[in-house]
């Protein structure tokens, strides 16, 4: 079965949405949307990314638990995943504003979690995988 969780976060600063995931699972697809609330002033925009981590991985490198990022766009849909998640972890959706400011932006992120689709019994590496145990 599928989980469908959304996340959502509508300002005119950088911000963030976080929710807690229900069961252990996959994670499959992440879908973010974004839209002006009021009309746009001249040179802003807005990137998103959600992933696992509580702050924001914009202008990092070497990043580890990104499930999806959005640069200037209206409309992603990143479809090819494959990253476990368990119950009770947090995925984060972090909003960063772009230009002078003044555009009220609402932003979403649907994410579809296959339940169970994995078990505990395979330890997660440091990038957030699964590792293949070999004798």
């Amino acid at each position: 079965m599928t989980s469908i969780y959304r996340l959502y976060f509508a300002g005119t600063a950088d911000g963030s949405a976080a929710l807690d995931i229900r069961t252990d699972g996959t994670v499959r697809a992440v879908h973010i949307d974004t839209g002006p609330q009021t009309a746009i002033v001249s040179g802003d925009s807005i990137r998103c990314e959600v992933s696992m981590s509580s702050s924001s991985q914009f202008t990092a490198n070497d990043v580890r638990n990104v499930l999806s990022t959005m640069n200037a766009s209206r409309s992603l849909a990143n479809t090819m995943l494959d990253t476990p998640i368990f119950a009770g972890e947090r995925l984060y959706l972090h909003v960063d504003m772009i230009g002078a400011g003044g555009t009220s932006w609402a932003a979403y992120a649907t994410v579809f979690v296959e339940e169970n689709a994995d078990d505990r019994g395979r330890p997660r590496n440091n990038r957030g995988r699964f590792m293949r145990l070999t004798n």
